[in-house]
């Protein structure tokens, strides 16, 4: 058995964040622009793995880029376990 881990792509806050600044305040960030294209090129290198089970975190951020690599060949099982540690403000939603 193989185990990947895909992170989620660019998220809204990711775009904007800069550690030596405040908190942008972006709760839940959905995915950008660029997180899509990322999300796409992911999908073209996963498409011939034989995937049995998708683990996801509750954020749209997560919801979108597992959407978009893996559409409906995979039921998602969304997991409030494996979500980030409330250490910004996209983390709460």
């Amino acid at each position: 058995m193989s185990v990947y881990l895909i992170r989620h792509a660019q998220s809204a806050f990711n775009a904007v964040h800069d550690p030596l600044k405040p908190d942008p305040m972006i709760f839940d960030a959905p995915i950008t622009e660029l997180g899509e294209v990322q999300a796409y090129q992911a999908r073209r290198q996963v498409e011939k793995l034989d995937i049995k089970a998708i683990i996801v975190s509750p954020f749209t951020r997560t919801l979108q880029t597992a959407q978009l690599i893996f559409g409906n060949r995979v039921t998602l099982q969304v997991n409030a376990d494996v979500r980030e540690q409330l250490c910004n403000s996209c983390d709460v939603g």
